[in-house]
């Protein structure tokens, strides 16, 4: 008698018998017990599997996916339906077949992932290169992509089938990345905010305060039509389980059950009465490097939509002669026309604390920011009368003008500490050409020394700035290495600026 069980895919290029094989070990013995088998597969051109493949998400790698659902199905030993779940590529794939709607696919999970490959990727922000994580990740898979695949699953065909991926498909994707700087038609392939409309089945999102892709989670959460359900940890970009930095940790695979069999076996087990979001609000109660945090102390919140009805949105004047931050309730009161203009001129030290992109644990997360912020301008609040909560996607309006026609502006949200030192609530960058969007029809050059109204969105955050301390705001026209500088050294002249603080 042949067992029925049901399957959850994840498709990757990440060779599944040694890169995911001790997370894999760790993950499917604990599902196995309730009916759930995990397939792995190595996507055409990677691993075992035959065939090239060129770049990051392309069709034929959906295609194949809905081909190897579809074959999953049919087997005799398979109920019929599929589930996919994945972290980070895994993740996009999940989504991007989701939106194709091939029958058998019941359910995702999509962990640290994104709705927009341009916006929210390793290669640009903001419409700037990144400088410390699209080279290097190029690079690793570049170095991915050159092993040989295993004699013991492809015998005496290995050396073969190696020559012919080292020969065909060892194009530099970084030169491709770089060939598209705008949000083209490259970009918006697999892009599921395209149409968010297309994906149907239920979608369980996870996303990490400390990771890349946490802003996806909260479009995501406004823009998807199909039963959903998100939550949003402390956690860097790992799976969100025990000996994750930093924490606190979740029993995610207990969570990947419950979703499962709520949604591939129609159990009522209670998956669908959580919250739709659940957040992890960041409380620091003493000044420390973001490196050295091990478990963040904080509260999980509920939010049953998003944008939160809860939400009052408080604004702040950057008063230029006091070089303060000064609550007001409207932006036409922050207005004082007798106002000095400030100026920065960039400096290629500033952003050296930022940490890494993609974090992978504390270790990669931004330091101390005074340093970065003693080469910015500066904007700081009184001293807080009570604790100040920011929850979602600060913003700050400025009148600006630049002395080149290319330039960029980083702005940082810091928690300002009584003995000076600086944590990094959130940030935001802007490549000021892409004022008018990321589209090519939309780039435009500046016109040295115009007055020009700009609008940057600060990362989505979780957070908690307590009573006594004080509330910074940093600005740089450059941010080095987290993105690549502008063409030349660049000088900008801040008139006016309020903060939208959520």
């Amino acid at each position: 008698m042949i067992a029925i069980v049901i399957f959850l895919l994840e498709f990757m290029p990440y060779n599944r018998l040694d890169w995911t094989k001790i997370r894999d070990n760790l993950h499917y013995p604990k599902l196995a017990p309730h009916g759930f088998v995990g397939v792995r597969v190595d996507m055409r051109g990677s691993g075992d599997s035959d065939g090239l493949y060129f770049d990051e998400y392309v069709r034929q790698e959906q295609e194949d996916c809905c081909e190897v659902i579809e074959w999953i199905s049919r087997q005799e030993w398979s109920d019929g339906s599929v589930g996919m779940l994945g972290k980070s590529w895994g993740g996009f794939n999940a989504l991007q077949v989701a939106a194709l709607q091939p029958p058998a696919l019941k359910a995702i999970i999509s962990v640290y992932s994104s709705d927009d490959r341009y916006a929210d990727d390793i290669h640009y922000l903001g419409g700037c290169v990144m400088g410390n994580s699209g080279l290097a990740w190029a690079s690793i898979m570049a170095l991915w992509n050159a092993r040989p695949p295993d004699p013991l699953s492809v015998g005496k065909r290995w050396k073969e089938m190696w020559k012919h991926r080292l020969h065909h498909s060892s194009y530099p994707w970084m030169n491709t990345w770089l060939s598209h700087q705008t949000r083209d038609d490259y970009w918006k392939h697999a892009s599921i905010c395209e149409d968010f409309s297309q994906i149907k089945c239920p979608v369980l999102l996870i996303g990490g305060w400390a990771d890349l892709y946490t802003n996806p989670v909260f479009r995501m959460a406004e823009s998807l039509t199909c039963p959903l359900k998100a939550i949003v940890g402390p956690w860097s970009h790992c799976w969100p389980g025990h000996g994750v930095t930093p924490g606190p940790a979740i029993d995610h695979l207990e969570v990947f059950r419950q979703w499962f069999d709520c949604h591939l076996k129609g159990k009522t087990n209670g998956a669908m009465q959580q919250p739709n979001l659940r957040i992890y609000m960041k409380q620091v109660k003493m000044p420390q490097n973001l490196s050295d945090v091990k478990d963040w102390p904080g509260e999980w919140i509920c939010e049953e939509q998003w944008p939160s009805t809860n939400n009052v949105c408080h604004l702040y004047s950057l008063c230029q002669k006091s070089e303060k931050l000064v609550q007001t309730t409207s932006t036409q009161e922050s207005r004082d026309p007798s106002q000095r203009t400030r100026s920065i001129q960039s400096d290629p030290a500033c952003g050296i604390n930022g940490g890494y992109n993609m974090a992978s644990s504390s270790l990669d997360m931004p330091t101390d920011q005074s340093h970065d912020d003693g080469l910015s301008l500066r904007w700081d609040s009184c001293a807080l009368e009570h604790d100040v909560s920011v929850l979602g996607f600060p913003e700050v309006e400025f009148e600006l003008s630049s002395d080149q026609p290319q330039a960029q502006i980083a702005v940082r949200l810091c928690d300002v500490f009584p003995d000076g030192s600086s944590t990094l609530i959130s940030r935001g960058i802007l490549n000021l050409t892409h004022r008018e969007g990321h589209g090519p029809e939309s780039v435009k050059d500046l016109e040295p020394g115009k007055l020009y109204t700009i609008k940057v969105q600060l990362d989505a955050t979780g957070y908690v700035v307590q009573q006594g301390n004080t509330l910074r705001l940093a600005v740089s026209p450059s941010y080095f290495p987290v993105v690549w500088p502008s063409p030349t050294p660049t000088t900008l002249n801040i008139h006016y600026g309020v903060l939208r603080l959520p």
